[in-house]
């Protein structure tokens, strides 16, 4: 996938502000340039190759219902710190 790094940073910020841990379902539904599952998950995809994120499955609920797959940052203080190494990530303050 052929990812700008002006999306990159927006996927970024988005997961960001979701306290660091988002479904692909969530990107699609939030992001502008992700509305597709398949564009969600491999901009997703693109982080994980970065090692700035990872995937983790989640649990159903105490309801019931099926187990999801998450995306979540390895560790966001050190993202934020490590984020100018990475010219897809540099964001305006």
């Amino acid at each position: 996938m052929n990812t700008s790094n002006a999306e990159l940073r927006k996927l970024f910020k988005f997961i960001m502000r979701n306290h660091g841990i988002v479904t692909a379902r969530a990107v699609t539904k939030g992001v502008a340039h992700c509305r597709g599952a398949g564009v969600a998950q491999g901009a997703l995809e693109a982080l994980v190759e970065m090692n700035i994120g990872k995937w983790e499955n989640k649990q159903s609920g105490r309801k019931g219902g099926r187990p999801s797959r998450v995306f979540v940052l390895t560790d966001a203080q050190a993202t934020f710190s490590v984020a100018p190494l990475y010219p897809a990530l540099r964001w305006r303050r």
